[in-house]
């Protein structure tokens, strides 16, 4: 898989996760700084019961994050807390949208030091890939 190259089917995107996780987890057992290979953290965005925000950093001391971690406009931390709270929806391919917006606008904000990882995709796959092959 080329690093460079974004993921473009559920199984590249796991695959990506996959390998992304192996090196931050090396990386912390080694007490380095949970960074890829270009310097940027890794946000996990996906939801999860009880929690306000869909916002996570693995391999750090708060892994359940907050926008303030990554320093994300009020705003935006506002529109994810939103959204955060409608994850079990009917219409999931809008939910799946508006993910993906979100994660657009982080990457606007702080994409130079961050990488999004959008998980909440990881979960329901649209494009018919069987994400265990």
């Amino acid at each position: 898989m080329d690093y460079l190259k974004a993921p473009s089917s559920s199984v590249e995107r796991y695959r990506r996760r996959d390998m992304e996780q192996r090196f931050l987890m090396r990386r912390s057992i080694e007490q380095q700084p949970p960074r890829l290979p270009n310097g940027r953290r890794v946000l996990r965005m996906f939801c999860d019961y009880g929690r306000v925000h869909p916002l996570w950093e693995s391999f750090t001391d708060h892994y359940t994050a907050s926008p303030e971690d990554f320093e994300l406009s009020v705003e935006l931390g506002e529109a994810l807390q939103r959204w955060a709270q409608g994850w079990q929806v009917t219409d999931e391919e809008r939910w799946l949208i508006q993910g993906d917006e979100l994660a657009d606008r982080i990457d606007r904000e702080v994409g130079h030091d961050v990488q999004v990882r959008r998980e909440y995709r990881m979960n329901w796959s649209l494009d018919g890939a069987n994400p265990q092959t």
